[in-house]
């Protein structure tokens, strides 16, 4: 199969990865890198300096209304019960058997404002549950994926670098979140630790 056929979807560092030598697989409908210049030098340069990931897969789901909160707690015990600005909290989403939708990552923005963040696999499956959720309440789910793009920074050079460019973010408590406009409406997270 042609990793350049006009199917795949490509994210906005597609280019940037292309002109330093990525790698470039079909991942779930993306053509994103799986490497640039080997494994064991890419993992020695994110120990030493910074590196960068794309998860432009991950969906990007907006839920918004004055029950929100409300809309979280419903399903399960949850810390979005009891929603902190800025903070993270991670609800799972049940069906009404005994088992699972799915687990998300959700961030308060605001009293009446959620970002939720599901995996690539599960992203259609995700949002078409928190869409029939929200018929039974006075909130509003939106996909967002195609306006925004997502990475992950890690390493011990990142501080500096969003020194330049989002110094705010430097001072996120664990699980926290900001908004920023850089180029275009962007949003910061710092995650409680550098790898998983």
């Amino acid at each position: 199969m042609d990793i350049t056929a006009e199917k795949l979807k490509r994210t906005a560092l597609n280019e940037t990865c292309r002109k330093y030598g990525g790698k470039m697989v079909d991942f779930h409908g993306w053509e994103l890198p799986i490497q640039f210049e080997g494994i064991i030098k890419e993992h020695n340069a994110v120990r030493n300096s910074a590196g960068i990931l794309t998860y432009r897969t991950w969906a990007r789901i907006f839920v918004n209304g004055p029950t929100v909160s409300s809309f979280y707690s419903a399903p399960t015990p949850t810390t979005c019960a009891r929603p902190s600005t800025a903070r993270e909290c991670i609800p799972i989403l049940p069906t009404n058997m005994p088992e699972l939708v799915d687990d998300i990552i959700a961030f308060c923005l605001s009293l009446n404002r959620y970002l939720v963040i599901v995996n690539a696999t599960t992203s259609s499956k995700d949002y078409n549950w928190l869409k029939s959720q929200a018929r039974k309440m006075k909130v509003t789910v939106r996909n967002k994926s195609d306006a925004y793009s997502m990475a992950a920074v890690q390493g011990p050079n990142v501080p500096k670098m969003f020194e330049t460019f989002a110094p705010e973010a430097l001072n996120l408590p664990r699980f926290g979140i900001a908004e920023k406009k850089l180029f275009r409406p962007g949003l910061f997270y710092k995650p409680h630790r550098l790898h998983r």
